[in-house]
């Protein structure tokens, strides 16, 4: 994609979100990870935080999980509990420290080979995003 491209896209998707925070903390706790990652986009383009790009990581490995692939969401989620320990759990008017114990028992359930107890704990009610 060429640096214009790219720019149209930014610029669509800003207009598109016009309250990506919001739209973000509503869309993870509607369970619809795939759209949840355009305001999650808006949100990063502003200043390339490492705690947004980490969200991103948690979207897309819980959507592939949810479509029964194992390896990659693993290595989305491992990438994501560091990054997000390095940022406190919080950032961007986003708080993210409910997502912190699920994800660490769904990455250990995935390690162990049991991808069905991972979806099953990123189901619970205690795997919420929050607007601070």
């Amino acid at each position: 994609m060429r640096a214009s491209e790219r720019r149209q896209r930014r610029a669509a998707l800003a207009e598109a979100h016009p309250h990506p925070a919001a739209e973000a903390v509503e869309q993870f706790n509607a369970r619809d990870y795939r759209a949840c990652v355009e305001p999650l986009e808006v949100l990063w383009w502003e200043d390339r935080s490492e705690f947004i790009r980490s969200l991103i990581r948690v979207c897309v490995g819980v959507n592939q999980l949810e479509q029964g692939i194992t390896r990659s969401p693993r290595i989305q989620l491992e990438r994501a509990i560091a990054a997000l320990e390095r940022s406190g759990w919080r950032g961007r008017g986003l708080d993210a420290s409910a997502l912190e114990e699920p994800l660490r028992r769904a990455l250990a359930a995935l390690v162990e080979g049991d991808a069905e107890a991972a979806r099953s704990i990123l189901h619970s009610a205690a795997f919420q995003l929050r607007g601070e």
